[in-house]
């Protein structure tokens, strides 16, 4: 299992294929633990939140913070994602809202976490780019209603 959505759904727009391929492929670059390969998916000056709300700007950080956490707390990690939702908002301009499921054998982040990200793509003739990333762990609270 690579961890990847594979197959759209029958009629899926354009967008949705687009952005699962864009998926597909971040999936892979992250399960082979290469940082270079996962920050091509963002664009030359992207914003990156992680899930500790920090903010990391641009490509080459993106890939730097990669290449630490593939090396230590996400070291022989396993994602998994699928799409949730897209939608273009302008010429040129997607958002997309995906479910993460990461599995870390050890350390700190060892077992499995959730998450929910929002990405704001940008682009022209469907190849996307990742220009504002957001990463939010998916928690349970005590005394928070469920909506």
């Amino acid at each position: 299992m690579d961890g990847a959505v594979h197959n759209p759904p029958a009629g899926a727009d354009q967008l949705t294929k687009q952005v699962d391929q864009l998926v597909e492929s971040m999936v892979s670059s992250w399960n082979a633990a290469d940082s270079d390969g996962f920050a091509e998916h963002f664009h030359p000056d992207a914003d990156f939140v992680d899930v500790l709300g920090r903010v990391w700007r641009g490509r080459d950080k993106i890939a730097h913070v990669h290449r630490l956490n593939f090396a230590s707390i996400h070291a022989g990690s396993r994602l998994h994602m699928i799409q949730l939702a897209s939608e273009r908002l302008a010429e040129g301009v997607a958002v997309a809202q995906l479910s993460a499921a990461l599995w870390v054998p050890a350390g700190p982040l060892a077992g499995d976490t959730g998450a929910t990200q929002t990405w704001v793509l940008s682009g022209t003739g469907g190849d996307w780019l990742i220009k504002a990333f957001q990463n939010t762990w998916v928690r349970k609270m005590d005394g928070v209603p469920a909506g």
